[in-house]
């Protein structure tokens, strides 16, 4: 009979390990132990999502076939569940209890996890294993846990500090929410510029004449708003300050928090006569809430307020109380905060200094957590803290609690998303049209409202057949039957079903030019266009043209401007820019191509290149800006040679248009021959010109790819074996505003643009004005965020330019080295020369603003010290402030000086001839590393890397080690493992990733992400750059990306890089990257630039604990909540190796000096013979394997023992192997003997086992079975 762990052969009955069973070798002598095998296959997947509380017992269970019975592991988040005492897969015997226990039996996997925490969140996946394969189940199991409301009942939640329950607010649409997590921050606005009042108004009472200038003051001195000379009838009134806009909008996350501000007044001459007046007025949604001091404001002294945003302390006008509720209305949008002005009837000035009004941020702050803040969970079609906001293409109605109704879209079930801002459907399906896709496509007819798919039929004018259809437009008439409006010329009746050669011809008073069956026309001879539309023309079905105007106006004319050309003429200066491309642009060709004629190019390199269709690319001066073109064409002549007998191509399009992310293709009419010149003729005219899916393209389309064309691509390949293509005489018409010789361009429009934008079609931003991505089409043009120091910027990418006020960055926010301040406050004087000594005129040294709100100067020139660089240093003679040089005894920078710049803060030493050493750093030249540390090197600024060595020893040194790349490139047909994932990374993509060439070499991309919804994706990196990872410190990740997103998209902030290992999570933030821009990143292993994912820096040893063990590295692929495609190409790690190579030596590498049990270049790994336990720092200690004296090897992990010696056998060398017996626990090399039943001879003996535990070891006698 065979053990549980042995294959039986069918035949011979043969036992053989069960691991022999489908490793294509037969060991069975039929050959069984091969038959059936089969990959395992997950037939029931984990339940996919699992709510627990604190405390629970959760169970996943998983089911797999396959040849051989696969063995079913677990994976938590797609790594390996953490080795530590909640999880222990094997030495049940040395812990009293399992928190987390997996088996797998009979391909049935079972997880069991008790005591559930917040630790134990994530996805679990079930892995199903056998000798044919690995294959993971799909979906995973989500576990997630209740958010835990602490002491306090349903529908409130826990305030930690005061042990109070808040009820949830949540605007009333829901009841779930608990304390926020977010960190107090503030709004602070200080009055510390002369005349600059920072927005802050002050009302003047109703028929009273507004304060004069010169009763308005700021004294920068204290930093106070004082209002002087104040008479007794401005006393008399109500008047208040009032705050600007950055405390005002939505404020729900100030609630628990405070105003605070400071205010003094003086008093005239005579007894003080206070007066009790609201302190605060707050305004929003329709309320007004008063807030009263208690105390009374005392003059001549600085009185600080603080006002408190929670209910009991405030009241309504008419003194009611006021509820949460009430108060929470009101900071949801916030219309105004007053202040009061007047105290004491006897008044003379009053003042105003230093306000803040506590929010919350995501980012810690020193202030802590935001206490009394709600953070709901808000249902589908919300979102914010207290679910204040609609969700991306929800909209809001009347009805329902407070705010109203979140409701999604009204589309009559033609569309799927909508504006969010004015609910106007998106991408309305089944050939509707319309805000709310109410109407129907011209050339069709019916209700739309019926929310059916054939809602709107094909016009029947007066078949539906194309070809026999004699009117592209009709209309549902009153007895619910169509009537066709727009009927050839020659026909006529209701569905243009009679000939009009039979009737008699009736004069009219219409004009030729329209008609009132066409939409766009209108008075009384039709000769006029109606609002929103412009240039009538007969050739025109709609009669007159629609404004576009990309969305911002919807008024127009026809444009002054006079057609011109963009033409190609060929000659060796121009011929470079024209090239050879297939469809996709992922092979493309500019050797080969030659001059023929004084207007002609030829390609007949045709047999050198892989079959497809390819297409002559246009040079730059055809790309770009090109909305004048509508209404104009493109020509050009083409001639060609084919193979005898080739197939010629006639479904292929002749011209491809590619811009703005709008793809469109133009099929001509034309049939050629083989050396014969085709002239082709392309009206830039929508109804020539159709979508890739194969729909017609619409004004809108064909205006925005004309805005900013990418591609433009004329059919090279005409036949299957192309032998040569020549083209020639391509001319593209244009508008320009000055006279050319040719026609005026009046089907061009002329926009009246509203303020900001500028272009023929408002395409472009005007200057000062920058482009964003909310909005119609091309997004809105907004006012360049430059901080008031200049009026410039880049249309497209908002940075500044010409920063004036001594500042610069792309915000204009930096002060220009040897200035300082804060650029932020908008005013000239923002950044002031920096008052160091010793410097010129022209340069005034570098300097910070620090804590205390003074400079501080950073780079005193050699010889001064000093915050102010106002003294001598040791060794120098003079008194900077009193305008005398330091100047040293000799020349040079000191008194012999030898200091090591790659360890010295400067190069200045004292009397004994010491430099001023890094923190790391020792020595009179300061060149040694100080002990336990290593690698000194002039841009760290604490000169000497620390030995990490994970904590087991301090002593390093740098590593030998040289460096080496890591390396994957892409082939045709292999992704090389890289897959997608979400950040919750419930969903993994390893399908529709397809391999393109670019000129970056092979890429990988993914244009399925219309499938996927708004969330971010990442690159997943695949198996070898993961694992031990220590040996890639101070080395890079270089990667390329590009990507494009739709036009109606928002950008989606996130991390561009995360890293995992030993469940640490790092994350790096790179420099944005545009649609359609190809950058090549770099992040450096260096704990400088990455971040822990709560916003601090993170620290060497964060660094090193993820590298010791990487489990996942993902890069960021999505960048837009409407993305169409996401590319990748030239992924390169560094890492270090023992083996020469041609690149340099691993210098921050650290190689540490390892106690015995431990290995690798930072001590990462047990040593043979060596297992990891729990305790100890980091990764734990490595202590001797635990193989009851039979073994000296073990896993270096789990401590499963190996090669068990003395005929032992077990997890642990603890059993005695089958035909022994004994306690194999007592360790020694007679623990087990061989069972004497009845003989001690192999052939005659039988199975035996220790009937009782013995007395000595003469009384073990065994029983034999």
């Amino acid at each position: 009979m065979c053990a549980p762990e042995q294959f039986v052969c069918v035949q011979s009955r043969n036992c053989i390990p069960a691991s022999y069973q489908c490793d294509e070798e037969a060991d069975c002598p039929d050959r069984s132990d091969e038959v059936g095998c089969s990959p395992p296959q997950v037939i029931t997947p984990p339940e996919e999502s699992i709510v627990a509380s604190r405390g629970d017992t959760v169970r996943f269970t998983c089911v797999a076939i396959g040849i051989p019975t696969p063995i079913i592991t677990w994976r938590l988040n797609w790594g390996h569940i953490p080795t530590s005492s909640r999880y222990d897969l094997h030495r049940e015997k040395k812990i009293s209890r399992l928190l987390v226990t997996m088996s797998s039996e009979n391909g049935h996997g079972t997880l069991i996890i008790r005591d559930v925490k917040e630790a134990d969140q994530g996805a679990y996946t079930c892995e199903a294993i056998n000798a044919k394969g690995m294959v993971f189940g799909i979906p995973d199991g989500v576990l997630s846990l209740k958010p835990s409301r602490g002491p306090c009942s349903e529908g409130f939640f826990h305030v930690e500090t005061n042990s109070r329950c808040i009820p949830c607010f949540c605007f009333g649409v829901t009841k779930m929410c608990h304390q926020t997590g977010r960190y107090r921050n503030q709004i602070r606005l200080r009055f510390d510029a002369t005349d600059d009042f920072k927005g802050v108004n002050v009302t003047s009472p109703q028929g009273f004449p507004p304060l004069s200038s010169n009763q308005l003051q700021i004294d920068t001195t204290v930093e106070e708003f004082q209002l002087v000379d104040l008479s007794r009838r401005f006393l008399s009134h109500d008047s208040y300050w009032t705050l600007p806009l950055q405390f005002l909008g939505n404020k729900v996350d100030s609630y628990g928090g405070a105003l605070s501000y400071k205010v003094h007044y003086g008093l005239t001459r005579g007894q003080s006569e206070p007066v009790r007046k609201p302190d605060v007025i707050l305004v929003g949604n329709g309320q007004k809430l008063i807030y009263r001091v208690q105390s009374f404001t005392q003059p001549t002294v600085v009185n600080q307020r603080s006002v408190q945003f929670t209910e009991e302390n405030w009241q309504h006008e008419s003194g009611a109380a006021v509820t949460r509720e009430d108060l929470m209305m009101t900071l949801q949008n916030v219309e105004a905060i007053m202040i009061q002005t007047v105290y004491d009837n006897k008044m003379a000035s009053v003042g105003l200094a230093d306000i803040a009004m506590d929010t919350t941020s995501v980012e810690y702050t020193q202030l802590g957590v935001a206490l009394a803040v709600e953070e709901c969970r808000c249902p589908v079609g919300y979102s914010g803290l207290s679910c204040e906001f609609c969700s991306p293409q929800f909209e809001r109605v009347p009805g329902g609690p407070f705010l109203g109704t979140c409701s999604g879209c009204n589309c009559n079930g033609h569309a799927r998303s909508c504006d969010s801002e004015s609910g106007y459907c998106i991408n309305c399906q089944h050939n509707t049209e319309g805000p709310q896709c109410n109407k129907c496509r011209a050339g069709f007819f019916g209700d739309p409202t019926k929310g059916t798919a054939d809602a709107c039929r094909p016009c029947p004018c007066p078949l539906m057949d194309p070809t026999r259809r004699y009117s592209d437009t009709c209309f549902l008439d009153t007895d619910s039957q169509p009537t066709c409006d727009n009927c050839a010329e020659g026909y006529t009746g209701r569905r243009c079903e009679r000939d009009l050669s039979s009737l008699p011809v009736v004069e009219t008073q219409q004009e030729v030019r329209g008609n009132l069956s066409q939409p766009h026309v209108s008075g009384n001879l039709c000769n006029e266009c109606k609002s929103g539309t412009f240039y009538l023309s007969d050739r025109n079905p709609d009669g007159c043209l629609k404004c576009f105007c990309m969305g911002v106006t919807r008024q127009c004319s026809s444009s002054y401007w006079n057609r011109d050309q963009v033409r190609a003429t060929y000659d060796s200066h121009e011929r470079a820019p024209f090239s050879i491309s297939n469809a996709a642009s992922t092979r493309t060709i500019s050797e080969g191509i030659s001059v023929t004629g004084p207007s002609e190019l030829t390609f007949s390199n045709f047999n050198n290149i892989p079959q497809d269709i390819y297409f002559w690319v246009l040079p730059e001066r055809f790309k770009g800006d090109k909305v004048t073109s509508y209404g104009g064409e493109l020509r050009y002549t083409i001639t060609y040679e084919a193979s005898y007998g080739a197939q010629s191509l006639d479904t292929q399009p002749h011209v491809v248009l590619q811009g703005n992310g709008i793809f469109l293709e133009h099929y001509a009419d034309i049939r050629g021959s083989p050396g014969f010149p085709i002239t082709v003729t392309i009206p830039f005219r929508e109804r020539f010109w159709r979508r890739a899916d194969g729909q017609e393209a619409t004004r809108e389309h064909l205006l925005m790819s004309l805005a900013d064309i990418d591609v433009l691509m004329i059919r090279a390949s005409y036949a299957e074996r192309m032998v040569e293509s020549r083209i020639s005489n391509i001319y593209m018409d244009i508008a320009v505003p000055h006279s050319t010789g040719l026609q005026q361009a009046v089907e061009v429009e002329d926009c009246s643009c509203p303020i900001g934008y500028t272009g023929p079609s408002c395409q472009d931003c005007d200057i000062g004005y920058t482009r964003s991505t909310s909005g119609l089409y091309l997004g809105t043009c907004e006012r360049c965020q430059c901080s008031g120091h200049s009026t410039e910027c880049d249309g497209e990418t908002g940075e500044c330019l010409n920063c004036q006020h001594n500042t610069e960055g792309p915000k204009c926010d930096r002060c220009r080295p040897g200035f300082y301040g804060d650029p932020r406050r908008g005013s000239p004087g923002d950044c002031q020369p920096c008052p160091c000594r010793g410097t010129s005129s022209q340069y005034y040294g570098t300097c910070f603003l620090d804590s205390d709100g003074q400079p501080t100067c950073d780079s005193c020139p050699s010889g001064y010290i000093g915050r102010q660089c106002e003294r001598c240093a040791p060794g120098y003679l003079g008194d900077p402030s009193q305008g005398q040089p330091c100047t040293g005894p000799g020349p040079g920078p000191g008194p012999s000086c030898q200091c090591d710049l790659r360890g010295s803060i400067s190069n200045t030493c004292d009397a004994r001839r010491q430099c001023p050493c890094k923190a790391h750093v020792e020595g009179l030249s300061c060149s040694t590393c100080r002990p336990n540390h290593f690698y000194l090197n002039v841009d760290n600024p604490d000169g000497c890397l620390p030995c990490f060595c994970m904590g087991v020893t301090q002593q390093c040194t740098s590593s030998s080690y040289h460096r080496e790349l890591i390396i994957t490139p892409f082939l045709p047909g292999n992704v090389q493992n890289f897959a997608l994932m979400n950040r919750q990374r419930s969903t993994r993509i390893t399908t529709g990733l397809t391999v393109e060439m670019s000129t970056h070499g092979p890429q990988l991309s993914y244009s399925q992400f219309d499938q996927l919804g708004q969330e971010s994706f990442y690159w997943q990196l695949p198996e070898n750059y993961l694992g031990d990872k220590v040996a890639s410190y101070g080395g890079t990740l270089r990667y390329t990306l590009s990507y494009t997103a739709g036009i109606r998209g928002s950008p989606l902030p996130d991390a561009d890089v995360q890293i995992t290992g030993n469940d640490i999570t790092l994350v790096a933030y790179q420099t944005e990257l545009r649609p359609r821009e190809i950058k090549t990143f770099e992040i450096a292993f260096r704990e400088s630039q990455w971040k822990r994912p709560d916003g601090q820096q993170a620290t060497r040893e964060h660094l090193m604990m993820a590298l010791a063990d990487l489990d996942e590295v993902l890069i960021r692929a999505s960048y837009s909540t409407d993305m169409l495609s996401s590319s990748i190409t030239g992924v390169i790690m560094e890492t270090a190796g023992p083996a020469y190579t041609r690149l340099p030596q691993a210098l921050e590498v650290e190689e540490c000096r390892c106690p015995l049990g431990y290995k690798g270049l930072s001590c990462q790994d047990c040593a043979p013979g060596y297992t990891r336990t729990g305790g100890g720092l980091y990764l734990g200690h490595c202590e001797p394997c635990d193989c009851n004296g039979h073994s000296e090897t073990c896993h270096p992990e789990t401590g499963a023992c190996t090669n068990c010696l003395h005929n032992t056998a077990g997890e642990f060398c603890d059993k005695c192997e089958s035909g022994f017996y004994g306690d194999a626990t007592a360790g020694t090399p007679e623990d087990c003997q061989p069972c004497a039943c009845p003989l001690t001879d192999p052939e005659n003996q039988f199975l035996c086992f220790v009937l009782s535990a013995p007395l000595s070891p003469k009384d073990s006698c065994p029983t034999c079975t």
